[in-house]
């Protein structure tokens, strides 16, 4: 086994242009809990919220020459950093390192907590945690825990996977990074085609862990679709969305939809091609 073995979600960095409403729409939405608040500073703002191990932190500059502000100037609000929780983060780091991965901050150490960052994808990045033994979950550097309101009991477990939406010819060589740089598995692959529409997909784990990427470029040979719609809007490859694992899906969505979220319709073929 290697440092990267094992490796599990441990939050999801997002960058908005306003935290506190983003957050909010976790928490009245989403039945969320607020964590943790970032400690008092002049240039960024956060909030971590969650329910179950899903953890969230929603991240805000507070001056336009912030990276933050350059990441939301260039994409809108979205997943920036999948944290990953690692045994030991400095050797994961430089394995990664070793291996090909750009390192985007070194190893430090603050309040228990070890943190290090590589590149991963587009303007994504990869955070490895590591937290001496007894540390709170919620606590991050820049962050401290706070006694919340309690979350509603939703039946949200953790983050299943995340779908990676890739410019045309981004497919192959980021499952290889990912297989050869951070030593995950490929589990999975297809090509769907929906009328004049296709698109290839391949799901990717990290070895012994349970942090699922979906990495999917559009077919060329065929009409453009949503994916070339969201690589242009997005202003490159990104998160296209985030996949949240429930104990009762039926549960989940009618409690969901009761405080305000709304769902995409489900086609009527999907039920008739079930069979």
């Amino acid at each position: 086994m290697t440092a990267l073995h094992g490796l599990t979600v441990d939050h999801l960095r997002i960058h908005t242009a306003d935290a506190e409403k983003a957050a909010l729409r976790m928490r009245d939405g989403y039945g969320m809990d607020t964590l943790a608040e970032s400690v008092q500073n002049g240039t960024e703002r956060s909030t971590m919220v969650g329910a179950g191990g899903i953890r969230m932190v929603f991240t805000q500059a507070l001056t336009g020459d912030h990276p933050v502000a350059d990441y939301v100037r260039a994409h809108g609000d979205g997943v920036a950093d999948i944290a990953l929780t690692a045994g030991d983060a400095r050797a994961a780091h430089d394995l990664a390192v070793s291996r090909g991965a750009e390192s985007v901050a070194a190893p430090t150490e603050r309040d228990g907590v070890v943190t290090a960052t590589v590149g991963g994808f587009g303007d994504v990045t990869h955070t490895f945690v590591e937290r001496a033994p007894g540390t709170d979950v919620r606590r991050l550097p820049g962050l401290s825990p706070v006694a919340g309101g309690g979350a509603a009991d939703l039946g949200l477990l953790t983050v299943d996977h995340l779908a990676v939406c890739l410019a045309p010819g981004g497919l192959d060589p980021t499952v290889e990074y990912y297989r050869t740089v951070l030593g995950f598995e490929l589990i999975f692959e297809e090509r769907v085609v929906v009328g004049s529409q296709a698109m290839v997909s391949r799901i990717v784990r990290s070895a012994g862990g349970d942090v699922t990427l979906t990495l999917i470029e559009p077919d060329q040979d065929l009409d453009p679709g949503h994916i070339d719609d969201f690589v242009r809007d997005h202003g490159g490859p990104g998160v296209q969305h985030i996949a949240l694992s429930t104990a009762d899906a039926v549960s989940t969505v009618g409690a969901l939809r009761r405080r305000g979220v709304a769902f995409l319709s489900t086609p009527g073929a999907y039920y008739r091609l079930l069979a």
